[in-house]
């Protein structure tokens, strides 16, 4: 019998721990393969805790949004049977086969522990930002000689070409808007954690993040205190007053007394290039599309830099382009599916409208990263019962 209890124990511990190492180990700068092994941990700490049953492997099939979340790993190998190309398997899109499947029958397990994976989430963004900071003294330090410290567009750059595990400014930007989302929204967080919090994030993300995230961090702070001072409508003012002022004054002042955003003319006239292109290719490949194998040669064909041809900076561009209509088709069902269950929760909706937002000037599941953490994250909402309760 003791050992019995000493096992029942050691599961549950191992449930609850498995559970907070993938959160806080996705936004830190360490290699893929360890992101990976974490996620696997996490899957093995949720299938322990999930109470198997014939119903509820019978209703997995009912659920619209799996469908569909299965049918976005599915079109790659599928469409490039119907090209008559190599069969492909995109590994990149791996979890929307995985995550949706385990988190459905782990539902009750990850309703429980929502409020600590999204905690394990918002400590690995900052200790992120804290080791970025730290590197960022010690390289110039380092390399007096050679740089000069200033406050602009490069230091992101800096940061991603130097610093061993980076993540690129447009998902850190993400993670930074998600993080300040979360102190806002979430109960478990004092006032001053959530103002020290949010402060840091307000300041950091103009030198840190991608020059569209700094506007949707402005529009989705904006919207979150018009949210919790609903209810009082002079403060809401008030407040929405001084917030736009203030942003306003240091945008200007960085607009004129830095270079942070020398690149912007630059970086509009590149996506435009590349929309119009991609739409070239789109009319002669409508239904199945190119590939995802074969964008970066298409685009290439278009005079565009090679570093910019990668992908088309655009979510639904880059999807018809390389999966056809079939591709963009289910990209908007899931998507909309997404918007459907998030309508009566305010962090789920902001956290599906921030992707949404960044996926129109970035193909943002173009990589793993941006992969997992996204489906990682919406099923999470999507499957956990209970919303966070909100600040009145």
């Amino acid at each position: 019998m003791k050992l019995f209890s000493s096992k029942k124990v050691l599961v549950k511990s191992l449930e609850k721990y498995s559970l907070l190492l993938f959160p806080f180990t996705l936004p830190l700068p360490l290699p893929l393969i360890i992101k990976s092994f974490a996620l696997a941990i996490f899957l093995i700490g949720l299938i322990l805790g999930i109470k198997w049953s014939k119903q509820s492997i019978m209703s997995l099939m009912s659920q619209p949004l799996i469908l569909v979340s299965i049918l976005l790993f599915l079109l790659d190998p599928i469409l490039s049977i119907l090209r008559s190309d190599p069969i492909y398997m995109n590994d990149v899109r791996l979890s929307f086969l995985l995550i949706p499947v385990f988190f459905f029958f782990g539902k009750d397990i990850i309703t429980k522990h929502k409020s600590k994976i999204l905690k394990a989430f918002v400590v690995g963004v900052f200790s992120y930002l804290l080791f970025a900071l730290v590197f960022v003294c010690f390289f110039y330090l380092k390399n007096s000689s050679q740089y000069t410290l200033e406050l602009d567009y490069y230091l992101k750059y800096v940061l991603y070409h130097h610093l061993p595990g980076a993540i690129h400014h447009t998902y850190l930007g993400i993670f930074m808007i998600f993080t300040a989302l979360l102190l806002l929204t979430s109960s478990g967080y004092n006032r001053k954690t959530t103002i020290a919090g949010v402060l840091s994030i307000f300041f950091l993300i103009f030198f840190l993040g991608s020059k569209f995230s700094i506007l949707v961090f402005f529009i989705t702070l904006a919207t979150t205190i018009a949210y919790l001072l609903r209810r009082f409508p002079f403060w809401r003012a008030l407040v929405l007053l001084s917030y736009f002022i203030l942003f306003s004054i240091i945008v200007l002042a960085l607009f004129f007394k830095t270079d942070l955003f020398r690149t912007l003319s630059n970086s509009i006239r590149n996506r435009i290039h590349l929309y119009k292109s991609s739409f070239f290719e789109i009319k002669e490949n409508f239904f199945v599309g190119v590939g995802n194998y074969n964008i970066k040669n298409v685009l290439s064909k278009y005079s565009i830099d090679s570093n910019l041809a990668m992908d088309t900076h655009n979510l639904f561009i880059q999807e018809f382009l390389a999966n056809g209509v079939f591709g963009l088709l289910t990209v908007l069902g899931f998507m909309f599916l997404l918007f459907k269950k998030a309508k009566n929760d305010y962090i789920f909706f902001m956290f599906t409208l921030v992707f949404l937002l960044i996926g129109m000037v970035e193909h943002v599941l173009n990589l793993q990263l941006g992969v997992t953490f996204f489906v990682f994250f919406s099923f999470l909402f999507f499957y956990s019962n209970k919303t966070e309760r909100t600040i009145s």
